[in-house]
């Protein structure tokens, strides 16, 4: 079974492994063709390379032309495995890993602390394994309650539901390149826990 890197935050980690993310929106590169007044909206289909490896999803709108980019995170059945901050060090009979969601490391680290970006952890490193249970595009400001709830943001009493703190969350991760205003287009990953 084919396996595909995928990054997460620390409190996107947390969110996982306390079984409430279920869900993960990635800004899709490049963006469709934008839209004149008098254009159809896209209507976004998905097909495979002749091998079925490779997932991509296409459009065509009169006017725009075809637009078609390929999909980087595994098809439904497919696994994720996660990258997240972390300190790994193999010496080939033990390996020793910390991770920064769980906090400061234990006393075996014998030297001072300084945390690896996660996009530097090896496959051997990742503790979360994930198996893809669907894919859609979708406008980002299109995200239901529960979609949101899907997403893992906590929250708080004094807010009515979670649509807020999860623009809030998007802004913090995606505010230079595509922020909640800009209305991008993105993936809709679904996906749900393998027990390791």
């Amino acid at each position: 079974m084919r396996e595909r890197p995928i990054l997460f935050s620390g409190s996107n980690v947390c969110a996982i492994l306390e079984g409430r993310k279920t869900q993960t929106r990635r800004l899709i590169k490049p963006q469709p063709p934008a839209l004149g007044e008098k254009q159809r909206p896209h209507k976004f289909a998905f097909t495979t390379d002749d091998e079925g490896v490779n997932l991509y999803v296409h459009s065509q709108s009169a006017g725009a032309g075809n637009w078609i980019v390929r999909y980087p995170f595994g098809q439904p059945g497919e696994r994720l495995w996660v990258r997240e901050t972390g300190l790994w060090a193999n010496l080939g009979f033990e390996s020793h890993v910390a991770y920064r969601a769980n906090g400061e490391p234990d006393n075996s680290w014998s030297r001072p602390v300084k945390w690896r970006p996660s996009i530097y952890m090896p496959r051997w490193a990742s503790r979360i394994t994930l198996e893809v249970t669907g894919v859609r595009v979708e406008r980002l400001v299109e995200i239901s309650e529960a979609d949101a709830i899907a997403e893992g943001v906590e929250i708080e009493v004094r807010e009515n539901g979670a649509l807020e703190p999860f623009r809030r969350l998007w802004d913090s991760i995606n505010v230079k390149r595509a922020p909640w205003a800009s209305n991008p287009y993105v993936w809709v990953i679904e996906f749900k826990r393998i027990t390791p």
